[in-house]
């Protein structure tokens, strides 16, 4: 039996989701509060939390874990979620603090906890935290990396003529930050990137249909904040209408996408995991060397994969899971 039980419970106030991990107090127990910068159900951040889980098995700890579940709210509710963080970790005070995406860092970490008074390890922050003015004694994490490059690289093989790659996205913090990121990566390998960010389903289709006319390979990285969308709905518009080669860097995505390289997100949770107990166990925050992730996997979606006639090759084969396994 799992030592650390994680309970779901309801603050109506905000209506906000909270997790405790077991029913009575104990003074002798380490205490852990689990910051999300999005909602249960997005799956990469609910892989990290999962790798987390699985890195505190058979711990004694008491673990609080709340949803900031700002992908669905304006800057203005952001901010009052992030004040509302604040109340329950001073209600809380744990041992530490593990925080999960851009959000979470940028409205509460950044502002109001990087210089201490918890520690705090972060997870799935994209690319840099150089701009949080991390690290700090008290605050270091895991980095998230997309292999953007090297699927691009494995799609010029076999469509040698990609020269434009549109980028569409949500309009949120990560994808913003993705921009300035992303576009002088590909600019420096030669292509030429437009980037279109949108807040509803009716826009990416719309705009979907255009890349499709314009560019010669399509990105796709997330849809969490893209509102009002139908996962069935959508994989049938894209089989639809896809022309080019569309790819993604998250698993999730590979319903509407013909091939991926894409993050394990529950490699980021348990490294969190792994440096939260040294943290409780006497090492220095400062003493961990801020990381990135590193463990892909390589996807194809055989059915879109067929409508633009894309043919893996026999290596390739080897390594590639199938889209309609996940």
């Amino acid at each position: 039996m799992k030592t650390v039980l994680i309970t779901l419970l309801a603050i109506l106030l905000g209506a906000c989701s909270y997790q405790s991990s077991g029913s009575e107090s104990n003074s002798e127990k380490n205490k852990i509060f689990y910051l999300n910068s999005y909602h249960p159900g997005y799956k990469s951040s609910d892989d990290i939390l999962k790798g987390f889980e699985r890195g505190m098995e058979g711990q004694t700890v008491d673990t609080e874990v709340l949803y900031m579940n700002t992908k669905k709210l304006d800057s203005l509710a952001i901010v009052e979620k992030a004040q509302q963080a604040l109340r329950l970790i001073e209600r809380f005070q744990p041992d530490i603090i593990v925080v999960s995406d851009d959000n979470a860092v940028k409205y509460v970490v950044e502002p109001f906890l990087k210089d201490g008074p918890y520690p705090v390890i972060f997870t799935g922050v994209n690319w840099s935290c150089q701009q949080y003015g991390l690290p700090t004694e008290h605050v270091t994490g895991i980095l998230e990396i997309l292999p953007v490059e090297a699927t691009l690289d494995t799609l010029r093989n076999y469509f040698p003529d990609i020269k434009t790659v549109a980028v569409l996205s949500e309009e949120s913090t990560s994808e913003q930050k993705n921009i300035d990121v992303i576009t002088p990566i590909l600019e420096e390998k030669g292509f030429e990137v437009e980037y279109e960010l949108v807040d509803n389903y009716a826009a990416w289709k719309e705009t979907f249909i255009g890349l499709n006319q314009t560019a010669d390979a399509i990105f796709i990285p997330t849809n969490g904040a893209v509102k009002n969308w139908p996962d069935t709905s959508a994989e049938l518009f894209v089989q639809n209408h896809i022309q080019v080669p569309v790819f993604t860097c998250d698993d999730f995505m590979m319903r509407y996408a013909v091939f991926g390289l894409t993050k394990r997100p529950e490699e980021m949770g348990e490294w969190a995991a792994t440096k939260a107990l040294e943290v409780l166990r006497g090492t220095s925050v400062s003493d961990i060397q801020v990381s990135q992730n590193s463990s892909f996997q390589a996807w194809i979606n055989y059915s879109l994969a067929d409508r633009i006639g894309f043919i893996p090759s026999q290596p390739l084969k080897q390594e590639l899971h199938n889209a309609e396994e996940i």
